[in-house]
C-alpha cells in the first residue's frame, strides 16, 4: 500500500492523510484507523450551498457502505463494523428522521436481488450510533430464494410520518391473469406493496397491495416488455414480472401518495386503499399534461404544496432505464391543476454542461431558500442547484453505474459517538500519527501523548486542529506508545486508548 508522505520537521497536520487507491475503475479514501473503504468525492462548488451534511450509501460490485460526508468531500460517519455477506447489503436511503422529538438516523439492512428488490430490515440508530432497534415486517411472503427472512422491508421507502409510524414497501411473489399483456393465466407477478408501521412496536396499522387494485390498476398499464434483463417474463415461480415496482410512498393526512417506475406513474390512495387519482407520465391519467411535463421510470416523489386548488410534486424523472434510455434524467416540479386537471411544469433541474442519463434510482429533496439537491441513484452524481435553477455544487464519486447511491440527502446532524476514539501511529522521521473519532461533528483539535521507551510516562507532545475524517501529525519525538485526546468545540475531552508505535502505516 502506498504510505501517505509526512515530511514536516516540526509539528504539522494534515488534511486528508488517506491513501487514495482503485477498486474497480473508483477511487476510493483508506484509512489508518479505520477499515472504511469509502468513494473519493470530487467536489465543485459554484456558488453558496445549504449547510448541514450530506447522506448516501455508496455502492460499488464488492460493498455498500453508509457514511455521512460533508460538502468538501470529508469522510465523517461510516459504518466500517458492517461485515458484508454475498447478498446482505445496507443499501437503502440513509438518514436522519424526527421520532418523539427525537433525531435517529434510519437505515435499511438485507439481501438484494437482481430486479432491484429485497427484503430484510430498517435499522435505526440514536446520535451516539448505537443500533436502539430495528423495524422488522414479519408477514407471510414468497422470496425468490424460498428462504425464511426475519424481516420482509424492500429498501426502497424507510419514511417517518407525522404519527410517528414508518412507510415501507414490500414484494411477494403470486399468481395473476397476465393474458392482457401476452402472458399466461395463471402467470406469477411480483406484488408491490406498501405498509404504514407503528415505531417501535412493529405493528402493521395499513396495508396496500398493486395487485389487489388491478381493477384500478391494470398490468397492461405497465411499461416493462415480457423479455427484458430487469425482471422474469412470468411463467415461474423463479421468474416473476416485476410490472410495478413502487419506490416511494408519503402520507399526507389520511391519503398516500406512491410511485410505480414501471408504469410511469403516480397514484393517490385514500385510507380504504382506493386509487384517488392517476397521474401518468405518459398519458396523464386522469390529468392533461401540458408542455415538458412528461416523465418516466421516475423515483422520490413527493408533495411540496397542497391546497383545495392546487398541488405541487417534486419528483426524480428519471427518462431511462436499462432497456428505454437516451432520455435526459433530470429534477422535476409539477403544477396540478385540481379544477382543470391541467399540469405545468414548475420547475425543470438538470446540468446543460454536464447531463445525466440515470436507468434507476435517485432522488429529489427541496432544501431551504429554493435550493434543490438531485441524487442521480444509479449514476455517481449529487447535484445542489440554487433558486435560480443554477448549479451551486457538483459531486462526482466514481464510475458511471460502478458506483452508486439509491438517494442523496442534506441534513443538519450532531453525531455524539459512544465509542472511543482511535489512534495509531508508526516510526518516521520521529512519530507518524493518525487520529478520528468516526461520527464525531464537533471536533475541533487533537492533543497528542507520547509514552517514552525508558518507561518515563506519558507527556504531550502536539495539539493540532482537526483536519477531516482522519487527522495526521509528525512528532519529532520517538515514541514507545501513543495516546490521542479528542477535543470538541466546546471543551470536551474523550481520550483513545494507549497503542504501541508499529513499523509502517498505510
Amino acid at each position: 500500500m502506498h504510505k501517505y508522505s509526512l515530511k514536516a520537521a516540526t509539528v504539522a497536520a494534515v488534511s486528508f492523510p488517506f491513501s487514495v487507491g482503485a477498486q474497480g475503475l473508483g477511487r476510493f479514501q483508506k484509512f489508518n484507523t479505520s477499515d472504511a473503504i469509502v468513494p473519493v468525492l470530487e467536489v465543485q462548488k459554484f456558488g453558496p450551498t445549504e449547510g448541514g451534511f450530506l447522506f448516501l450509501n455508496t455502492q460499488t460490485n464488492t460493498s455498500t457502505v453508509p457514511a455521512i460526508f460533508t460538502d468538501d468531500g470529508s469522510l465523517v460517519w461510516c459504518d466500517d463494523q458492517f461485515e458484508h455477506s454475498t447478498s446482505v447489503w445496507p443499501i437503502g436511503p440513509l438518514r436522519p428522521q424526527k421520532v418523539r422529538n427525537q433525531t435517529l438516523l434510519f437505515n435499511w439492512v438485507g439481501p438484494v436481488y437482481n430486479e432491484g428488490l429485497g427484503w430484510g430490515t430498517i435499522q435505526v440508530f440514536d446520535d451516539s450510533y448505537t443500533n436502539i432497534y430495528n423495524v422488522t415486517l414479519e408477514e407471510s411472503f414468497q422470496t425468490f430464494d424460498h428462504i425464511k427472512h426475519s424481516s420482509y422491508m424492500d429498501f426502497h421507502e424507510s419514511e417517518v410520518t407525522d404519527n410517528q409510524t414508518i412507510l415501507v414497501t414490500a414484494v411477494n411473489i403470486t399468481t395473476a391473469d397476465m393474458t392482457a399483456v401476452g402472458g399466461p393465466g395463471d402467470g406469477y407477478v411480483i406484488d408491490s406493496q406498501f405498509y404504514e408501521i407503528e415505531i417501535p412496536s412493529n405493528k402493521v396499522v395499513f396495508r396496500w397491495s398493486s395487485v389487489e387494485h388491478v381493477d384500478q390498476i391494470p398490468l397492461n398499464h405497465s411499461l416493462l416488455p415480457l423479455e427484458s434483463l430487469i425482471s422474469g417474463n412470468g411463467t415461474s415461480f423463479e421468474h416473476p414480472w416485476g410490472y410495478f415496482h413502487i419506490n416511494s410512498v408519503k402520507k399526507y393526512g389520511n391519503d398516500y401518495l406512491i410511485s410505480s417506475r414501471l408504469l410511469c406513474s403516480l397514484f393517490y390512495i385514500d385510507a380504504g386503499g382506493n386509487v384517488l387519482w392517476t397521474l401518468s407520465g405518459q398519458n396523464g391519467g386522469d390529468f392533461r399534461l401540458g408542455e415538458n411535463t412528461r416523465f418516466c421510470y421516475q423515483h422520490d416523489a413527493r408533495i411540496a404544496y397542497q391546497d383545495a386548488d392546487r398541488m405541487t410534486i417534486t419528483l426524480h424523472d428519471n427518462g431511462d432505464t436499462e432497456y428505454d434510455n437516451n432520455t435526459l434524467t433530470r429534477g422535476l416540479s409539477l403544477d396540478l391543476d385540481m379544477s382543470t386537471k391541467l399540469v405545468t411544469v414548475n420547475r425543470s433541474l438538470s446540468n446543460p454542461t454536464g447531463p445525466v442519463f440515470a436507468v434507476s434510482q435517485g432522488s429529489y429533496q427541496d432544501l431551504s431558500d429554493g435550493h434543490v439537491l438531485l441524487g442521480h441513484g444509479a449514476v455517481p452524481v449529487v447535484e445542489e442547484y440554487d433558486a435560480d435553477g443554477n448549479i451551486a455544487m457538483l459531486i462526482t464519486f466514481g464510475t458511471y453505474y460502478l458506483q452508486q447511491s439509491y438517494r442523496a440527502y442534506r441534513y443538519p446532524w450532531t453525531g455524539r459517538p459512544v465509542t472511543p476514539p482511535r489512534v495509531v501511529a508508526f516510526e518516521g522521521e520521529g512519530t507518524d500519527v493518525y487520529m478520528s473519532w468516526n461520527g464525531a461533528t464537533d471536533l475541533a483539535e487533537w492533543s497528542v501523548y507520547c509514552g517514552q521507551p525508558n518507561g518515563g510516562g506519558f507527556s504531550k507532545q502536539a495539539t493540532v486542529r482537526w483536519a477531516g475524517f482522519e487527522t495526521a501529525v509528525n512528532i519529532p519525538q520517538k515514541c514507545q506508545s501513543v495516546q490521542a485526546e479528542a477535543v470538541t468545540t466546546s471543551g470536551q475531552r474523550t481520550n483513545s486508548s494507549i497503542v504501541t508505535v508499529g513499523k509502517f502505516g498505510l
